[in-house]
């Protein structure tokens, strides 16, 4: 059963439809609107600031259900760029109207006559009341008619739980790794990964598939765990930093050769990637970066765009600062993203602190960039996590409190004013 009342926006005695409102915070800046069969237009007042919702209040909405919400869009010429411009926001809220949530329908669907905006909700636990709106915006001269507005009682989003080991290594290369992937595998993770270079510099060159991968595999198939691994690969006559990915029956799903090389890695004679691939796995999609990589933000920002909720940064660690800074930058990446960022370093004995070990870069990282499992001052060892990819990161956050990109921010960019970052190096001119 539809929960909105007069989806077919039949007119009222006003020129607003019954049960519908049109809201805009001034008067000014307030769009032209227009009734038609069981469709409603809102157009562009000529002002750049145009803006204005059609708003819906639903009382008697269950805490902690599921709610499909469906919406028709149909743009006109004069409307830029659409995404910039339609906007759905369903706002839930307690009986006395405090918002307690706030949840963005960007999932849009083209097809022949319309693009359908449908997305499945789970309502805060706490909430009665959900305010519907159908927001138009930033188009001066342009129109936005909605269709067949929908909000039906659902199945809730289920969990998408994934258990993810990251392993620091010590000194003993491929057999210390192999005997850590066991134990990921004997606490049932999905997915494991460990450091850059694991088995060695430029003389350790391999091609992919090859024994290396070849005897990972044997461990991927023996626990039906996805494996991540990076090694130098020899492929025809060049060398690449390279990470692979197998996955639970051992075969090759994919390879990643690190874009960003370090003046070492150059003069080595090791080629750079140029292509930034993300993978598909049975739980969702990941993305891989290689150690320098993580200094330069837009790499992740293009993986998180192409849908990766899972990036991988195989390291052999961060120098700058005494390691200080690596952790904050792999948070920031998680926050800029909202993206789980899985860390996998290396270990070593730092004499300087009493023999103790020191892991660089071996972490766990959620979205909002808390640190949930790091190796720290261990030796050799496996940080094991149970993340879940189907929560809502929206959940419990209101308008005036933190959003996120992988549902607001994918919407809330504006490509056409970074032109910049793909035309400018930003190297210096002389």
């Amino acid at each position: 059963m539809n929960l909105l009342s007069n989806p077919v926006f039949k007119k009222s005695g006003s020129s607003v439809p019954e049960n519908w409102e049109l809201f805009s915070p001034r008067d000014v800046i307030r769009p032209i609107m227009t009734l038609s069969g069981d469709e409603t237009t809102l157009t562009g007042n000529g002002s750049i600031g145009v803006f204005g919702a059609l708003k819906q209040t639903v009382k008697g909405v269950k805490g902690g259900e599921g709610y499909h919400f469906g919406v028709g869009v149909r743009a006109d010429d004069k409307v830029v760029d659409v995404h910039d411009t339609v906007r759905v926001i369903l706002q839930w809220k307690s009986d006395n109207g405090t918002v307690l949530q706030t949840d963005y329908c960007c999932r849009f669907t083209p097809d022949d006559t319309w693009t359908r905006l449908e997305q499945v909700f789970k309502a805060h636990q706490s909430a009665s009341i959900v305010d519907v709106n159908l927001v138009f915006r930033w188009s001066p001269y342009g129109s936005v008619t909605w269709h067949d507005p929908e909000l039906i009682e659902t199945s809730a989003p289920k969990p998408r739980k994934v258990t993810v080991s990251t392993i620091a290594i010590g000194s003993g290369g491929l057999d210390e790794a192999c005997e850590l992937y066991e134990i990921a595998g004997k606490r049932g993770s999905d997915l494991a990964c460990t450091t850059e270079f694991l088995t060695g510099f430029i003389e350790s060159a391999e091609p992919i598939p090859g024994p290396t991968s070849d005897r990972l595999a044997v461990i991927a198939r023996k626990y039906r765990m996805y494996v991540i691994a990076s090694i130098i690969e020899k492929r025809d006559d060049l060398i690449y930093n390279t990470s692979f990915l197998l996955d639970r029956e051992g075969k090759l799903v994919g390879k990643y050769s690190k874009v960003h090389l370090t003046e070492g890695e150059i003069f080595a004679g090791i080629t750079p990637g140029n292509e930034i691939p993300v993978f598909e796995c049975d739980f969702g999609k990941i993305g891989v970066t290689i150690c320098y990589d993580n200094k330069f933000p837009d790499i992740h920002r293009v993986m998180a765009l192409k849908g990766a909720e899972i990036i991988i940064s195989s390291s052999e660690g961060d120098g700058r600062e005494g390691g200080f800074t690596h952790n904050i930058v792999a948070e920031a990446r998680a926050i800029n993203n909202s993206v789980w960022v899985v860390g996998a370093g290396r270990s070593s004995q730092n004499i300087g602190q009493s023999g103790h070990w020191l892991s660089r870069g071996t972490f766990i990282i959620s979205p909002e960039g808390y640190v949930l499992s790091d190796c720290g001052k261990m030796g050799p060892e496996v940080q094991t996590r149970e993340i879940d990819l189907g929560r809502s990161l929206l959940g419990g956050v209101s308008l005036a409190g933190m959003e996120t990109f992988s549902d607001v921010w994918r919407e809330a960019r504006r490509p056409h004013l970074y032109a910049p970052l793909s035309t400018d190096t930003g190297r210096i001119k002389v």
